[in-house]
């Protein structure tokens, strides 16, 4: 049986990866702190240490999301049909990769 994420985990996650992110643009990797991500997420430092371990964990594990948006997006199968190429469709997912 499927275990369903709890919508509190899910939001939790969504604030800490938009607040590093928000804080890479602004102040840059190297001086973001823990406090920094927790404070602007409006969360506090334990709350993210139950999600990532530490800020290499949330940069990897965004990493790994991005991949595995990529490998679905780019699945050559779905774009062949009787030995061609469907342009258009192969087009339209090579735009949204770059977007």
């Amino acid at each position: 049986m499927l275990k369903k994420t709890d919508l509190r985990v899910i939001r939790t996650r969504k604030m800490i990866k938009e607040s590093f992110i928000d804080l890479i643009q602004e102040k840059g990797y190297e001086s973001i702190t823990i406090r920094d991500i927790a404070d602007n997420a409006l969360i506090n430092r334990a709350t993210f240490y139950l999600h990532y371990v530490d800020k290499q964990d949330l940069v990897d594990k965004l990493i790994d999301e991005v991949f595995e948006e990529l490998t679905d997006t780019i699945n050559p199968c779905i774009y062949i049909q009787k030995k061609r190429v469907k342009i258009s469709q192969f087009q339209s997912m090579i735009e949204a990769i770059f977007t």
